[in-house]
């Protein structure tokens, strides 16, 4: 590249977004010099930047001859980095073209990535696999402080440039069989991606180590493994042809003469690709280690890694969770990252994790509005080694329509699910009446239909599903999807979530629980107030140990809580039915009832009904709850109020007569939302935990 157009793109930079990294990581560096006294980590250093390409100009790739781009770069110290091609809008302005790294953690070393001239499955200008335009682009890689090993960022980028059209031009043809038709560069062959699937293993168990690579040329293969001598212990493969692409390699344990290797030792792989025009070399590390299995390894993995919803709206009170397995004990955090990767929050941290399976809520209040792709990243260390696995969330407003069945907060009530023990419960809300069907699906097969064009009606619902598929078997252990379809005269909703199973023996063990309750997980947002409303004796579970946080309350469920919070005597029955038929002295909740009516606390429907099971919204479950503290404790709920407290409880006509008790609700903090209140919506057994422990927490 020419000096003065690297002077261009130094120019755009600065003008643009990415100068914000440069000028964080000038403050880095400003802050580690003041302290250099004291023995800080490395700073994070981009260096031996390359870039090379099978066209005849490396910073050019041909989209008509199949020419690969490949970025090197080398890192001095850990980091995480998010890399790739981009295409310059304006002075200020970039739209991604194929990025493929993003917070990916680097050791220290040397890596690369390549670019083929296509669009990639995150691009902002065209569909996966497509041609990009002619024209001019840019590679970016930036790293950025990991974990108390680093600190700083670094960024790093170039020019560069898509053509169309035939190169091969027989003209200018120098006879040396590449491509380029001017010997201008070499078109030697490139190992660009290694991956390692049991780097420790145990070969007395039939396990082996497999070692996928991609080369970007046909080549020879070589694969040798070696012990801590240097010495050969065995040839895998030896100059063998592969095609462009990628393949993978296994290794049994076994030396060249079929014995077992040492029962627990480290060996060094050794993998060589080449061809006429030069070759490439990686090396790694295998553990060979008897007895070894994968759920009792010391180096801390990270397995069976998903989301339960990879699409949610958090403006309806959605969440999502992030599921792993962590095989050893280890620190884990969790992160956010949005589309240009930078952080979003850590929303979860946890020192000496004991090995298990575990589920992190995500509700996305940290980018409330904020519509788009975000990545999560899980990462493990421990003083053997460290793991990391990254994911995709995509945060999307549903759309609603009057008359259709607008199907949401869709949930399941236990991670992972003991089938053999409990039943799973699945969690949504309709608004319109509709009817409903709901599959257990493993990838594209249906294994059960729980329900089948159940007609419901508007308003919370909790489906059972007993662990089998249809032909009456437990589901086997592994990660499954829920479809959820309603559908009435105004359309239809389709919901999807996932969810793990489990056998009992490892479900108890690896899920740490909330209070006493095997279905909330101890990082569950409500966690804390279930746990003192369980403490208190005002909640307790139902007989199978769970406590169904996502479920709805109902008024006699709502009536004996507020109570129990409140400290409310609950008195004997004295007569009849209270006045309401649908009530009798033998129910469980009568005491209760019996108290509410003489402190004039509720009061019954006109059909002569208080209808106990019938579900409370949250503004009905508010208005409880402040009624009674009135009656019993003598709080005082203004009334001459003005303006809105939360943007979806208007201070209009309609709605004049609950105005008071939400801003009651704001003043005081009763709610975990402090933009809105959702009224309207069912109240479900965690977030009236959650009120009546904020209630608690304020003083009252």
């Amino acid at each position: 590249m020419s000096k003065s157009a690297w002077y261009h793109l130094q120019n755009w930079l600065l003008k643009g977004l990415i100068a914000t990294t440069t000028l964080v990581a000038f403050a880095s560096t400003l802050t580690a010099n003041a302290y250099q006294l004291i023995n800080l980590p490395p700073e994070v250093e981009i260096t031996s930047v390359s870039v090379t390409s099978s066209n005849s100009d490396d910073y050019t790739v041909n989209t008509d001859d199949g020419d690969i781009m490949v970025v090197d770069y080398c890192l001095e110290a850990p980091a995480l980095v998010t890399a790739g091609v981009y295409k310059a809008i304006s002075a200020s302005k970039s739209e991604k073209i194929n990025i493929v790294r993003v917070n990916d953690y680097h050791s220290p070393g040397c890596y690369s990535f390549s670019w083929n001239g296509k669009h990639g499955v995150n691009s902002a200008l065209g569909t996966s696999g497509e041609k990009v335009e002619d024209g001019k682009y840019f590679y970016g890689v930036r790293a950025k402080e990991f974990q108390g090993s680093s600190t700083g960022e670094d960024y790093k980028a170039e020019w560069i440039y898509a053509e169309s059209g035939d190169s091969n031009d027989d003209d200018n043809d120098d006879d040396n069989n590449d491509d380029d038709d001017n010997d201008s560069d070499e078109d030697a062959v490139k190992i660009i991606d290694i991956e390692i699937d049991n780097a420790t293993f145990d070969p007395w168990d039939g396990q082996e180590a497999e070692i996928e690579f991609t080369i970007d040329e046909d080549a020879e293969v070589s694969l040798t493994i070696y012990d801590d001598d240097d010495d050969e212990v065995v040839e895998i493969v030896d100059d063998k042809d592969y095609t462009e692409g990628t393949h993978s390699l296994e290794w049994d344990g076994k030396d060249n003469w079929g014995d077992y290797v040492k029962e627990d030792d480290e060996y060094t792989y050794e993998l060589i690709a080449k061809n006429d025009e030069g070759s490439d070399k990686e090396a790694g590390t295998l553990r060979v280690k008897k007895g070894y299995s994968s759920n009792d390894t010391v180096d801390p993995r990270l397995t069976r890694t998903y989301v339960t919803k990879e699409s949610f709206d958090p403006g309806r009170r959605e969440k999502t969770y992030i599921v792993y397995t962590l095989n050893a004990e280890a620190d884990v955090t969790v992160t956010i990252f949005d589309a240009d990767g930078y952080e979003v929050d850590e929303i979860y941290k946890r020192k000496d994790q004991n090995a298990g399976t575990y589920a992190v809520e995500w509700d996305g209040d940290e980018v409330l509005g904020d519509e788009g792709r975000y990545t999560y990243q899980i990462y493990s260390e421990n003083n053997r080694g460290s793991d990391f696995e990254n994911g995709f969330i995509d945060v999307d407003e549903d759309e609603k329509e009057n008359r259709k069945p607008n199907m949401y907060k869709d949930n399941v009530s236990e991670i992972p699910f003991n089938a053999r023990k409990n039943e799973l419960d699945i969690n949504f809300v309709l608004e319109n009446d509709a009817e409903v069907t709901i599959e257990i699906r493993d990838s594209s097969d249906v294994l059960a239909t729980v329900i089948d064009e159940k007609s419901m009606s508007e308003g919370s619902h909790t489906i059972e599903f007993d662990g089998k598929d249809d032909y009456g078997l437990y589901l086997e252990d592994g990660i499954y999807e829920y479809k959820l379809i309603a559908e009435n005269d105004g359309g239809k909703d389709v919901e999807f979530g996932r969810f793990s199973v489990e056998e009992a023996s490892k479900a108890k063990n690896d899920y740490e629980s909330c209070g006493s309750f095997v279905d909330v997980s101890e990082n569950n947002a409500y966690c804390k107030a279930i746990e003192w409303a369980e403490k208190e004796g005002i909640v307790k579970g139902y007989g199978d140990d769970t406590f169904r946080p996502n479920q709805g309350i109902n008024r006699a469920e709502a009536l004996k809580v507020i109570m129990e919070a409140l400290d409310v005597n609950s008195l004997e029955y004295t007569s009849g039915s209270f006045g309401f038929w649908d009530v009798n002295q033998y129910d469980w909740y009568a005491g209760y009832l019996q108290s509410a009516l003489s402190l004039g606390i509720v009061q019954g429907y006109s059909d002569g009904s208080f209808k106990p099971f019938a579900q409370v919204n949250r503004i009905e479950a508010l208005k409880m709850l402040l009624e009674t503290a009135r009656a019993k404790d003598g709080i005082t709920i203004a009334t001459s109020l003005y303006g809105s407290p939360y943007l979806d409880t208007p201070n209009t006509d309609g709605n004049r007569w609950y105005i008071s008790y939400a801003w009651f609700a704001k003043q005081y903090q009763l709610t975990d939302n402090d933009n809105y209140f959702y009224p309207g919506s069912v109240m479900t057994r965690g977030q009236m935990a959650d009120m009546l422990y904020r209630y608690h927490q304020a003083g009252f």
